[in-house]
């Protein structure tokens, strides 16, 4: 609170120095305590830290890290593609390290494990009732996530009834909420798949068929780049085609 010229303001800090090692051990006591839906209230309390206190942010890093579960992981994972911050970055990536150190593979391979496939079929689609309409969330590419909807009957819509916006508007909420995620994901991989060039990755055929060829988000990565193929003691370069087979770049199956 502070006075100039006979007017009143005040400066709201969200952290100082003199409660910040209290808001951080608040956050450490939740590796012992449990409290409803703490990894929603982790991801609310490192997205401001990361606004406002990076202290507060390293916390619900480093309590993440411990808790170690795959949702935790997620969520770090997530933060190591989209933080700037170094520092921050610097403790993400010691949270995933000791996560990758304790399931005896490698942190970019650990983190490739993690990928969610929100319950999309094959073809990279789910279909979400609300109502008596349907809405059809589909992956389009690597870039786009779709929602098209339907009514009872089947016939194609623009956008959900007037009476179904009006009396699920919760529902309507958390599907887009939904598809958000999805979207955020997408992107995620994006920025992983692409530090994968610096590392120069290799995978037996059965492990880079399930996670990037048949994964119902990660298709579209799989389908869109060109792999190359040990056969023997021979390489060949060669596409992932939409059904789910391989093309060399000459046109051969």
């Amino acid at each position: 609170r502070w006075e100039f010229e006979g007017e009143v303001f005040h400066d709201t800090v969200f952290l100082t120095d003199a409660n910040s090692t209290l808001a951080r051990g608040a956050v450490w006591s939740l590796l012992d305590i449990e409290v409803p839906r703490k990894l929603d209230l982790l991801r609310q309390l490192v997205e401001t830290g990361l606004a406002k206190s990076y202290k507060l942010a390293n916390a619900c890093i480093y309590v993440l890290g411990e808790i170690g579960d795959r949702d935790s992981l997620v969520l770090l994972s997530s933060l190591r593609a989209n933080v700037k911050d170094k520092s921050v970055l610097k403790q993400v990536d010691k949270a995933l390290a000791a996560a990758a150190e304790r399931s005896g593979m490698p942190a970019s391979e650990l983190r490739e494990t993690l990928v969610p496939d929100f319950e999309l079929d094959a073809e990279g689609e789910k279909t979400v009732s609300i109502g008596d309409a349907s809405a059809v969330v589909m992956v389009e590419d690597a870039r786009h996530v779709t929602v098209s909807w339907r009514d009872g009957g089947g016939k194609s819509l623009r956008s959900p009834p007037q009476e179904i916006r009006e009396s699920h508007a919760g529902d309507i909420r958390a599907l887009k909420g939904h598809v958000k995620e999805i979207r955020d994901a997408l992107a995620t991989e994006r920025t992983r798949i692409e530090n994968l060039f610096a590392e120069e990755r290799r995978w037996a055929f059965r492990v880079w068929r399930e996670r990037y060829l048949v994964h119902p988000l990660m298709a579209p990565f799989g389908r869109g780049l060109i792999w190359t193929f040990a056969l023997g003691d021979r390489e060949v370069t060669a596409l992932a085609s939409d059904g789910h087979g391989l093309v060399s770049v000459d046109g051969n199956p």
